[in-house]
């Protein structure tokens, strides 16, 4: 299975404030520098082991599941 990845850079999207990343089986990776979004949701990511969060204003990260 090919690893997947997803890097949201500062200014890519500067008005995004929730990001749903849930269900994505093969997503083993998220880099997040955005200081406009609040809310991300990687529920159901069986693959998913790393989480990096830089200069970030979530109040909530759910990883359930």
């Amino acid at each position: 299975m090919l690893a997947m990845l997803l890097i949201l850079q500062q200014g890519a999207c500067p008005s995004l404030e929730s990001l749903n990343l849930s269900s994505c089986p093969g997503l083993e990776y998220v880099l997040v520098q955005s200081s406009s979004l609040t809310h991300v949701n990687l529920s159901n990511c069986g693959l998913l082991n790393k989480v990096t969060a830089v200069n970030v204003g979530c109040s909530s990260i759910g990883t359930q599941g």
